[in-house]
């Protein structure tokens, strides 16, 4: 406040007190001496003091208040949550600056409003039974909404209401968590891809603990053992290990290194077949260090193996024929040399002409 303003009130106040104290002398019936009444006067004065500093102080609230008004009017309207204050019919009476751009349109015309004409029909009824509650309950109510404000572009909202001290009257506010629902619903869908392909590829995804006892396992188990999903769950893999021994050479390795790639092994299936495994696994650590548990993968690798296999019988046996006709030729050629020596001895012409 101005100083001049000031000085007016102080004068006004100065004469109202002036006029008070006229009226309480004419009706004092007893004269009073000089330095009572400069005692008197002394008293007003100071009286007259303090009541200009409790004015100061009082306009200096005054404009502390409205500053503070000021800050959390700036606060409330530019606030990134949307807040509403609804009737009990549901018509929005207040607004903020976020809650008209939830909702796609100009704060002015928004006022008198009802604000569930901006929720989608699939959440609608959620939306009424929120409403309904926060009135009858009194306390704090929440719901998820989808608003069809802006455009066609859905718009995923927290609310959160509460009954106003009248009554007639809720405080709702909105979050806008449509970022979050889509990261969520990308998170899901690449769920159910991995599922899908953990479901359908030929490959056994699996997971033990360290014991070797089967924590999870993909579907394509049957293909490869003859089991099913269900019945290989807490089975120890052990059991389906052709040769024992592989299995505790399979742990001591993977205990040293921490992960195995391409290591190969022969298992068995329900019926006692053999099968020969291509395994990739890493030994999995928990948050303090230790080792928990063993993920891997294997793939059937029968076919190739067996293909192997054959294929060496073939060489082997190809080696084993081409040693014979090596042999062979080097007796023929040292029959013919021996044919030759007798003819000649006989003093006959030789009859093989022998390349060496």
């Amino acid at each position: 406040m101005k100083k001049d303003t000031l000085a007016e009130a102080a004068a006004l106040l100065r004469h109202k007190a002036e006029e008070l104290l006229k009226r309480k002398l004419e009706n004092v019936d007893v004269e009073l001496s000089e330095s009572q009444m400069i005692r008197l006067i002394h008293e007003l004065e100071v009286h007259h003091i303090e009541l200009e500093m409790q004015y100061e102080e009082l306009i200096l609230a005054k404009e502390e208040a409205a500053a503070a008004v000021a800050k959390y009017a700036a606060l409330y309207d530019f606030a990134p949550t949307g807040y509403y204050t609804l009737s009990i019919e549901g018509n929005i009476l207040e607004l903020n600056l976020c809650g008209s751009k939830m909702l796609g349109k100009d704060r002015s015309h928004l006022i008198n409003s009802t604000f569930g004409f901006f929720v989608s029909p699939a959440t609608h009824p959620g939306y009424n039974n929120f409403l309904d509650r926060v009135f009858k309950s009194q306390v704090k109510t929440t719901c998820e909404v989808v608003l069809l404000g802006v455009g066609d572009v859905p718009m995923y909202v927290h609310l959160t209401g509460i009954m106003a001290e009248d009554g007639e009257q809720c405080l709702l506010t909105a979050v806008d968590f449509t970022e979050h629902r889509r990261v969520e619903e990308k998170l899901v869908e690449s769920e159910e891809k991995y599922r899908t392909i953990f479901e359908n590829v030929q490959d056994v995804f699996y997971r033990t603990d360290l014991s070797g006892n089967v924590l999870e396992i993909s579907p394509s188990i049957k293909h490869f053992s003859d089991f099913d999903k269900d019945e290989i769950l807490g089975m120890n893999v052990s059991s389906l290990y052709e040769n024992p021994d592989d299995r505790l050479i399979f742990l001591d390795t993977i205990a040293q290194r921490g992960f195995l790639n391409d290591y190969e092994l022969k298992l068995k299936t329900r019926t006692g077949k053999t099968r020969y495994a291509s395994i990739n696994a890493r030994l999995i650590f928990d948050a303090g260090g230790q080792p928990n548990h063993i993920d891997g993968a294997i793939r059937d690798i029968t076919e190739r193996k067996l293909a192997e296999i054959a294929l060496k019988k073939k060489s082997d046996d190809l080696e084993y024929f081409n040693h014979l006709m090596v042999d062979r030729e080097l007796k023929m050629i040292e029959l013919k040399k021996e044919i030759n020596e007798l003819l000649k001895k006989a003093g006959k012409e030789e009859k093989y002409i022998i390349h060496t």
